[in-house]
């Protein structure tokens, strides 16, 4: 053992020698070192002339390839293995009469082929003449199969990634780039090459790179895959793009960081989609509310149209009528009996006229919001056999609301206890208004069948909530329905109380 480490040393002292004088002062000791040196090594010992051709070979190993080392003799490198820039550089190494180290070679004899490993260092005599090279060689054949194995499996890996349309960085433990792919490159405007090994510090600001690195060494800290959504610069489209970056620490069988593999997903285009789609909701809710709004108006017309033109001419014909009923009464018992069945079908008439009035635009709702929720349970109580009660649970909840958000309240109340009397089969009905943390809230709870919500479908009223949800959100609020099979219904509205104003009213930003 101690031998094979001092023949060791010797040899390495050797590789390092360059002066031909000082390698003929001991070429003799150099080629014994060499020889011992092999022949406690798996490696062969070779010589060569001063043409470089093989003059002697021992203690041969690669006899399982088939080749004897009489195949070797007489014959240089150049004539024995395939030509390539590795030949050509030990070509002119020993040329210069340079010693060189591991070189690989493949050495193609008859039909049989093996890879070798050569060391060589150049031989002078005595007097510093140059005689040839002296070196040992080893077999690597399999190593350089499976090398080349790695090598391909890395080449289809690599092409794999270059193929994603994400971009995917590798680095160590160390924070230091290993590897990125094309979509990395075109992201980052760098070739992997020229960051590969570094933090990356000389490419990105100190602040970037330091947010790098604490997500990095939050990944490998956590022991667990992070993900996060940052804005960052994408040289190749030359603007800021929004990504969603994944980190995913890997380490050894031992427990320590390895490598962390990230991924980014440039999500610029979808947010920009997103916002342009927000935008075009909010559009669609702004037009909804203000085609609702013209139709709260036109009903406010036609309602004051048919009370003060309809209104008052049907109350001055029965007003004849009733004349005429009374004057008729002793005298004409026959014209009495039609002035009465006038007088009673304008009864009917102008009863008729006040429920379409009603219908269109109840009066009481100029009396505010409380007002007409109680005048809308003691109508739901008269066509109905379900007792409705109402609680209000601010004293100032007309004050907080504007004409139209008063009427947006309204007429959602409206559609829920028409859908109730359809179809809940409900006995109690309770309508609440109150105001909560900065909201006004409206609630209306039945004890009927309930629903599946999840499965709920248009039908049956559907349009109507869907309406008024989208009159809700056009005033910033929100709507929600709570219910399951057998255990009735709850419908919530809230509208932020600083979203009540004329002015938010009629202008509603078309922001997300």
């Amino acid at each position: 053992m101690g031998g094979g480490m001092l023949d060791r040393l010797r040899i390495g002292k050797l590789f390092r020698r360059t002066s031909a004088a000082d390698a003929a002062a001991r070429a003799v000791d150099d080629a014994e070192a060499l020889r011992r040196f092999a022949s406690i090594s798996n490696e062969w010992y070779w010589e060569q002339d001063e043409t470089l051709r093989f003059t002697s070979v021992r203690n041969w190993n690669p006899r399982a390839a088939g080749i004897e080392p009489e195949a070797l003799i007489g014959h240089t490198l150049a004539e024995l293995a395939a030509p390539d820039e590795a030949l050509e550089r030990q070509l002119e190494a020993c040329a210069a009469r340079q010693p060189y180290e591991s070189f690989r070679c493949h050495l193609q004899i008859g039909d049989r082929a093996l890879w070798l490993s050569l060391n060589g260092v150049p031989s002078y005599d005595s007097e510093g003449r140059f005689c040839g090279y002296i070196g040992t060689g080893r077999e690597v054949s399999k190593q350089t199969a499976i090398e080349r194995a790695l090598r391909e499996r890395d080449t289809r890996f690599r092409e794999i990634l270059d193929l994603m349309p994400v971009a995917v960085f590798v680095k160590d433990a160390d924070s230091r780039l290993v590897f990125l792919n094309s979509e990395c490159e075109a992201q980052w405007g760098t070739r992997s090459e020229d960051v590969r090994g570094t933090d990356a510090s000389s490419h990105f600001p100190p602040s970037a790179v330091e947010t790098y690195l604490a997500s990095d060494r939050r990944a490998f800290e956590e022991r667990r895959a992070i993900d996060y959504e940052e804005t960052v610069w994408h040289a190749g489209h030359r603007t800021e793009c929004i990504v969603h970056t994944y980190k995913k620490p890997i380490f050894d069988n031992a427990g320590k960081p390895r490598y962390l593999i990230g991924v980014r997903v440039d999500m610029t285009d979808k947010k920009v989609i997103e916002r342009k789609l927000r935008a075009s909701e909010q559009l669609l809710r702004n037009l909804a509310f203000h085609q609702a709004k013209l139709l709260e108006d036109e009903r406010r017309r036609i309602a004051r149209d048919v009370h003060d033109e309809l209104g008052q001419n049907l109350l001055a014909v029965r007003i004849d009528a009733s004349r005429l009923a009374a004057r008729t009464a002793v005298s004409n018992e026959r014209l009495h009996k039609a002035a009465a069945d006038a007088l009673h079908t304008i009864d009917e008439t102008i009863r008729s006229v006040r429920q379409i009035i009603n219908n269109l635009r109840p009066p009481v709702l100029d009396l505010g919001l409380s007002a007409a929720l109680q005048w809308l349970a003691r109508e739901f109580e008269r066509h109905g056999t379900s007792r409705c009660t109402v609680e209000i649970g601010t004293p100032r909840a007309d004050e907080l609301l504007s004409e139209a958000s008063a009427t947006v309240m309204f007429r959602l109340a409206q559609e829920a206890l028409t859908n109730i009397r359809k179809h809940a089969c409900a006995t109690e009905v309770c309508i609440r208004l109150d105001e909560r943390d900065g909201n006004a809230w409206l609630a209306i709870e039945d004890n009927g069948i309930g629903m599946n919500v999840r499965a709920r479908r248009t039908a049956q009223g559907g349009f109507g909530l869907v309406g008024m949800r989208e009159r809700v959100k056009a005033l910033g609020g929100s709507l929600q329905v709570e219910s399951e099979p057998g255990a009735g219904m709850v419908l919530r509205a809230a509208i932020p109380i600083v979203a009540l104003s004329e002015t938010r009213e009629t202008k509603v930003p078309a922001g997300g």
